[in-house]
């Protein structure tokens, strides 16, 4: 295990693979994804995860291009960090 900073929100812990001990925790990658997304997708995501987390995980894989598992689980996690929806 190698020692791991976040350089974006200073997140401590370990990671398994070396590459990963320098790159952005997963809610810093999460925020610029939902960062990315049209502002018509951010709140169709939103409307989805309001009926269920399911739903919205659903939703962000008929995306074009599509947010697949993982990354879909940590923008779900993301949202719900932010007390959104």
């Amino acid at each position: 295990m190698f020692p791991y900073q976040c350089p974006t929100c200073d997140t401590r812990g370990e990671v398994a693979d070396a590459v990963r001990a320098n790159a952005r925790c997963s809610m810093c990658e999460a925020r610029l994804t939902w960062d990315s997304l049209a502002l018509s997708t951010q709140h169709s995501i939103d409307a989805a995860i309001r009926r269920g987390p399911i739903q919205g995980v659903l939703a962000m894989s008929e995306l074009t291009p599509p947010i697949r598992m993982p990354y879909s689980l940590d923008l779900l996690a993301f949202r719900e960090r932010e007390g959104r929806p």
